[in-house]
């Protein structure tokens, strides 16, 4: 019921925002959630420019790239098919999918949604009623919710399996995300620690790993992470997946020594949350060039 109540709530507020203006909206959520009244016609903050970016640069492909399923085929279109993980199936029903032919171990995502996930480390123990009611529900669901992510909004509905990331501590793997802008990444951080979305901790990193002394949604680990071997790579694989748009977080996961890109996110936790201390919203936005509004660009 809670969770019924939260999406007709979210559904609620998009509808308002659409209703009378998205840009007001928007500036009473920034507001409300991080504690400053935006400047949506001269941003600077990073948070002010993902908010603008949000209501003016509505390229199309944005749409593709945030689907879970079709971001495959960008990815391959620009030679990285060898970082994409191995999926099992893609199904827009439920009632398709035959989990006695998914293996033992195996991730269940929502393609067109954020924070839908169910990870089975043992097939014999998945309740597999509970777990098609849950993915009848995402199937019902659309996440452009109360911050207006225009880009979920046209992604059909659909549920993908993918092969799971195993670790050697037996913990979620962790994640390495990388914000990149034109085509040029300029800072990251590790999500680390993932036991569930709130006691997840994010430490910032510039490209060259020195620590950012900044907080953003959670805490820092406390646990010292290494600077991967692999990071030059993963510079180079985040420059060719992000070249094609002003702004773009593109997702790593690293493990064994092998890079599998998780996924690109064009709008960083909605551009609704602050930076401590607050500066770093203005230091971080100077990296974001903004471009010309989209329907300029046609």
């Amino acid at each position: 019921m809670k969770r019924q109540l939260n999406y007709n709530f979210k559904t609620f507020l998009y509808r308002v925002a659409t209703f009378f203006s998205p840009e007001l909206f928007l500036k009473i959520q920034v507001r409300r959630l991080v504690g400053y009244w935006p400047d949506l016609n001269s941003p600077k903050t990073y948070n002010e420019k993902l908010n603008w970016y949000k209501l003016h640069y509505h390229d199309p492909m944005m749409t593709k790239c945030a689907d879970k399923s079709e971001v495959r085929n960008y990815l391959k279109e620009k030679g990285l098919g060898v970082y994409l993980n191995e999926i099992y199936g893609v199904w827009d029903n439920v009632d398709l999918i035959d989990f006695d032919k998914l293996p033992t171990k195996f991730v269940l995502k929502s393609t067109h949604g954020t924070a839908q996930t169910i990870v089975c480390n043992d097939k014999a123990k998945l309740d597999v009623v509970k777990v098609k009611k849950e993915l009848k529900y995402w199937l019902k669901t659309n996440q452009i919710g109360a911050g207006y992510e225009w880009v979920y909004k046209d992604i059909p509905p659909a549920i993908i399996c993918e092969k799971l990331i195993e670790t050697k501590d037996g913990l979620p793997p962790k994640d390495y995300k990388f914000f990149c802008f034109n085509g040029e990444p300029k800072f990251l951080f590790v999500a680390s620690e993932r036991t569930n979305n709130v006691d997840v901790k994010f430490t910032f990193f510039d490209c060259d790993w020195n620590n950012l002394p900044f907080l953003q949604g959670h805490p820092k680990s406390e646990i010292p992470i290494p600077k991967p071997k692999e990071l030059s790579l993963l510079l180079d694989i985040a420059r060719k997946a992000s070249k094609d748009f002003p702004h773009v977080r593109v997702d790593f996961y690293l493990e064994n020594g092998q890079i599998l890109i998780g996924e690109l996110t064009f709008f960083h936790f909605n551009g609704l949350v602050r930076f401590i201390p607050n500066e770093y919203d203005e230091i971080l936005g100077a990296h974001f060039d903004l471009p010309k509004k989209w329907s300029q660009n046609k």
